[in-house]
Parts: C-alpha cells; structure tokens; sequence
C-alpha cells in the first residue's frame, strides 16, 4: 500500500467522523431526526450556504461554530491528499495492478520463480527465452516497478506467504523455482508450496549444503547450490574443455541456434 493511498484513507476516516460527530450532535442538541442531522453536518461543513433545517438554539449556533472551525483541518488535509493521490498516479498503478492481477488469474500451466536476484533472474530469462510463461514474487519494490514497466509478470510480496503463492497462481502453476538468498525462507516456501499441491514440481536454491537434505525431505525434487555448481562447471573448463563447450552450446537457450529438447512420448 503506497503512502498516498494510506493519507486516502486517514482523509476518509476523518470526513466520516466529522460526519458522525455533527450529526449526532444536532439529533442531542436540536432533537433533529438522523436524515436532518446528516444534512445539516453536511451543509456546515460545506459551507454551501443552503438554510438550515428549522431555526437553531443558543447550543446549536455553539455546536455549528465548533464543528466548522473543526472540520477545516480535516478538509484541508482531505484536499491534500486526493491531489496526491492523483497527481502522484497511484490510481492508474492500482487500476494496472487489478489488470496484472487479472491476468495473472487467467494464466495456466505457468512457472513461479520466487525472488529476482541474480540466480533468479538467469532462471527467467532461460524460461523466457525458452517461451515459458513466467511469474515472478519479488520484495522489492523498485525492482518490482522496473520489471513491470519492461513487460514481466511480478507480483510485490513475499513469497513465504502464502497468499502471494496463490495470487501467483500456484493452483495452476507448473512448476515452482524459489531463488531466495535464505535456505530457511526457500524451505518455507517449498513446504507451503507441496501442501497446496502434491503433484508440483519444485526446484530451490540452497547456500549451505546442509540444506539440501532439508529442502528434499519438505518436498524439493531437484536442489541447486549455485556456488557448487559453478565451481565444478569452471573445473570442467579445465578438465574437459572441448565437452563443456559443446554442452553449454546446446543448453537450453532458444536464443541460440542450436537447442536441445525434451520431447514427450
């Protein structure tokens, strides 16, 4: 929830106490019924100048005085914050969040990668690259703005809850990647993941090799330590040079000419 919208918010709080402080003064005061009494705190506080609904007591002018010297910090402060609202575009970035929103709803046979660092950002852009729909649950919000405005799929949260997980579609995703930097956090997530769906393909990063063991008992079919794996990948270089070169040639890359495929039969 952006700033602006939380001052929205406080502003309408504050108008609908004005509103039920006027009037259920004029219905103790005046004895006016609650229709009466609502339209006379609205013309007060309005200042529209209209009459008022019978002629007031001594205590009634005193109440009217009151409620409109109070009520002029509260519109002030209401002003203020709908014009920040607008001219800050908060509407049209939560009119483009329902839309992501919507069609992240529509979106079937998916991958969820859980955190955009630099592990999972190399995941999407394979799967990208691959024309695999990708959603991505990213923390951060400037990076969370920079993706959406080149065309990704990201929803801001934290993907250890689990409404973030269902908001990305977990009931109809394909697999799920979770990239996070903590082994107890990519555990939560694997663990929350396997219980809304059994039958999910899951694979997780982890930092310390004795979470591996962990993330696969919780429900990780495959588990990556990056580390490990570019280390071993560099000792190849060395090793077997002219192997690793033709296999990191036909790794999945749909950029590249060359790709190996899967082909189910």
């Amino acid at each position: 929830m952006t700033p602006s919208f939380k001052r929205l918010q406080i502003a309408a709080a504050l108008l609908g106490g004005v509103l039920c402080f006027g009037s259920l003064g004029y219905v103790w005061i005046e004895g006016y019924s609650a229709l009466e009494a609502i339209y006379m705190t609205v013309i007060t506080v309005s200042t529209v100048g209209f009459r008022e609904v019978r002629s007031l007591s001594d205590g009634g002018m005193l109440f009217t005085a009151v409620l409109i010297v109070s009520s002029i910090g509260t519109f002030t402060f209401a002003a203020s914050a709908v014009t920040q609202f607008f001219l800050e575009g908060d509407y049209r970035e939560r009119i483009r969040l329902k839309r992501i929103q919507r069609i992240m709803n529509e979106m079937d046979n998916h991958i969820i990668v859980c955190g955009y660092g630099r592990v999972g950002e190399k995941a999407t852009q394979e799967l990208q690259d691959h024309d695999r729909e990708v959603v991505i649950i990213e923390s951060n919000i400037e990076l969370v703005r920079k993706l959406r405005d080149s065309g990704v799929h990201v929803l801001e949260g934290d993907a250890t809850e689990d409404e973030n997980l269902l908001n990305a579609g977990l009931d109809r995703a394909r697999a799920l990647i979770t990239t996070l930097p903590d082994d107890a956090q990519n555990l939560y997530v694997v663990l929350a993941a396997k219980e809304r769906r059994k039958d999910l393909l899951i694979i997780s990063r982890a930092s310390n090799a004795n979470a591996v063991s962990k993330l696969k008992v919780a429900g990780a079919q495959n588990v990556i330590m990056p580390d490990q794996v570019g280390g071993a990948h560099m000792a190849s270089l060395v090793a077997i040079p002219d192997v690793m070169e033709f296999l990191d040639h036909i790794r999945i890359q749909g950029a590249d000419e060359v790709n190996l495929e899967e082909i189910e039969v």
